[in-house]
């Protein structure tokens, strides 16, 4: 098969169409990379991986290569702790990022013309009016206070 459709192809000198699939077009992207991370040895055919000393490929290694690398997030042990429910986690997460799909964002992109809040129907739904301002809000977080025995106020998502 290699030799009717792949002729002297490699990954190095494969094309990518906009058809083909996303790993491949992934592989391809990052082929550079990997390029400059392996060598050939041209009496055997094999390939060896320069980024260990084994030259051995180790997937760990691959991956922090091309990975994105960031700073760690500063609520990183406020959101993923032993105990943490993935729903809840995931939620606080988009809050904290301003990701959450309230009416305000869905109105920037022009999938709804309603900005009003669902529950109270007075402010424009944003995430701060939804955990801070809307009366439903100040009602819950009330109770919370009640049953966990708290007095400070919170009055925004980054306190």
């Amino acid at each position: 098969m290699k030799e009717k459709y792949c002729k002297d192809l490699t990954i190095l000198n494969a094309r990518v169409s906009p058809l083909d699939s996303g790993t491949w077009k992934f592989i391809c992207i990052f082929r550079n990379t990997a390029a400059d991370n392996m060598t050939m040895d041209t009496s055997t055919g094999l390939w060896t991986w320069k980024a260990n000393a084994s030259g051995n490929f180790i997937f760990s290694l691959a991956w922090n290569l091309v990975r994105c690398h960031s700073l760690v997030f500063e609520f990183y042990t406020l959101v993923w702790f032993p105990a943490y429910n993935p729903k809840m986690a995931c939620c606080l997460l988009r809050a904290l990022k301003n990701r959450l799909l309230t009416r305000d964002r869905l109105s920037n992109f022009g999938i709804t013309q309603q900005v009003q809040c669902v529950m109270c129907h007075i402010g424009l739904e944003s995430i701060h009016h939804v955990f801070f301002e809307c009366p439903y809000a100040s009602y819950i977080w009330s109770l919370c206070k009640l049953k966990l025995t708290l007095n400070p106020t919170i009055s925004s998502i980054e306190e």
